[in-house]
């Protein structure tokens, strides 16, 4: 895999931040393979909830073994998504 099979490097930074790339390294050569990769820009919020759903969203994220954060941006994703696609 190069940059080639990518439309864009967008399309390339979505590939490598969303697969895991461990099994592409037998692939790539150093002299040959330069990649650039641009992680999009992230903004934080923050959104207060009682230490119970804390302590329970942590668990969830523990069982799925993700990060909290991960799992609340996924979540975050699919649910605005999903939103788009009603109306």
């Amino acid at each position: 895999m190069n940059e080639s099979n990518f439309q864009s490097q967008e399309e390339l930074a979505d590939f490598v931040e969303t697969h895991d790339t461990a099994e592409l390294w037998e692939d790539m050569h150093d002299d040959t393979t330069r990649l650039r990769v641009r992680r999009r820009r992230q903004s934080a919020v923050r959104v207060p909830v009682t230490p119970d759903v804390l302590r329970d969203l942590r668990e969830l994220a523990r069982q799925r073994h993700v990060p909290l954060d991960q799992l609340l941006r996924d979540w975050v994703t699919q649910h605005l998504q999903q939103e788009k696609r009603a109306s």
